[in-house]
């Protein structure tokens, strides 16, 4: 399918979706020059187009009887798939990318219909170096211009929980604050769920500290211990010594020899 934008021509490469409300499909420039990847959503229900129309700032042309939306295009790594493998690659850096994907929702300039659909349909994408990107490959069918900052806060609240319990023995205060806050839909705004986020942080920080000082004090008990049981083997070999000089030699103290071999030494008294 050929699609003529205003400034460009596009070829679809790969239709992800296509249903009575859109058609989203993964397109590429043709002709000369450098070649270039955009999505585009085709929208044939013309209530959705005009909802569009009224929040969306992208480029848009009509094609046959569908209103078409041109956007970016980025590679899809959804957030949830690839979020353990980027916080070894990134040496735990888990509360940047929490912080990241909450501001990332806030300041995107998107409209809140298509955040939420986004954040709905795994379209948050987690980049290697940690980055968050958002795709629009979209189902439109529940698409309603009545999803407000709030709707998307609790959303995004959501995803942020799914990511903590991927790791829930390290997070059991954000997964147990996280769970009461959405169980009330307390959110109103991405603010507070940032704020919420920035408090467990700063708390699994100190927590992190207690645990690096719990571990050194373990690793001295245990440095401890290895010297008694050191100390307990030289006195029970001692102790064994003595039993067998007592057995072969009679009364002589382990003393009395050491005494003796410092009277003479060699063939000279040390007493002349």
């Amino acid at each position: 399918m050929i699609l003529n934008a205003k400034s460009r021509q596009l070829s679809c490469i790969q239709e992800v979706c296509n249903n009575e409300t859109n058609t989203a499909c993964v397109c590429k420039t043709v002709g000369g020059g450098i070649t270039a990847y955009y999505t585009v959503l085709l929208v044939k229900n013309r209530t959705v187009a005009r909802e569009m129309l009224k929040t969306n700032e992208y480029e848009c042309f009509s094609h046959q009887d569908s209103l078409c939306f041109l956007f970016p295009y980025s590679e899809p790594r959804t957030i949830t798939r690839y979020y353990l493998s980027v916080v070894e690659h990134r040496c735990g850096n888990r509360e940047k990318i929490w912080k990241d994907l909450v501001v990332s929702c806030m300041t995107s300039g998107i409209a809140w219909p298509l955040l939420y659909l986004m954040l709905n349909q795994e379209q948050v994408s987690l980049a290697g170096d940690g980055s968050i990107h958002f795709g629009y490959l979209l189902n439109l069918k529940e698409y309603t211009g009545e999803i407000t900052e709030a709707m998307c806060a609790n959303r995004c609240a959501k995803l942020l929980l799914e990511l903590l319990r991927q790791e829930q023995r390290q997070h059991d205060l954000g997964i147990s604050l996280l769970t009461a806050k959405l169980s009330k839909g307390c959110y109103q705004s991405f603010l507070e769920l940032l704020s919420d986020i920035q408090m467990v942080t700063v708390i699994g920080q100190k927590e992190s500290v207690k645990a690096k000082l719990r571990r050194q004090v373990e690793k001295r008990k245990d440095k401890a211990f290895r010297v008694l049981v050191g100390i307990s083997v030289v006195l029970a070999v001692l102790v064994v010594i003595m039993l067998l000089m007592k057995l072969f030699l009679g009364d002589v103290s382990l003393f009395d020899i050491f005494r003796q071999s410092i009277k003479e030494i060699g063939t000279e008294s040390l007493l002349q």
